[in-house]
């Protein structure tokens, strides 16, 4: 799942601005950019849920960026719980319609 990519990006990442290791913080942070982006481009715009994601996920990079740009772990951090509770909700959302549809399966027998 991208999102476990993302939030472990960001993990590594916020590790490395703290011990002061920039070139393995930049890669990080660049990994996580390029998953933002593919997340956002997997987006159907025909639905308004996408539309909210894409400001979600457009806020995310631009944090992202300027924390690359910055090497600020307060800002890479406030990135890692924005990846963590939007990793959360989609495998909520995953286990909901899991859950769903094995009910209907066992009422239809």
């Amino acid at each position: 799942m991208l999102y476990d990519g993302l939030v472990s990006s960001l993990s590594q990442a916020g590790e490395a601005i703290r011990d002061g290791r920039i070139e393995e913080a930049h890669n990080k942070l660049i990994k996580s950019q390029d998953i933002i982006l593919e997340l956002d481009a997997s987006l159907n715009m025909e639905f308004e849920i996408s539309r909210h994601l894409h400001a979600v996920y457009d806020f995310l990079y631009r944090q992202a960026v300027k924390a690359n740009v910055d090497k600020d772990f307060k800002i890479a951090e406030s990135c890692l719980v924005m990846a963590r509770e939007l990793r959360d909700a989609w495998l909520q959302a995953a286990n909901s319609q899991v859950g769903s549809t094995l009910a209907s399966s066992a009422d239809a027998k």
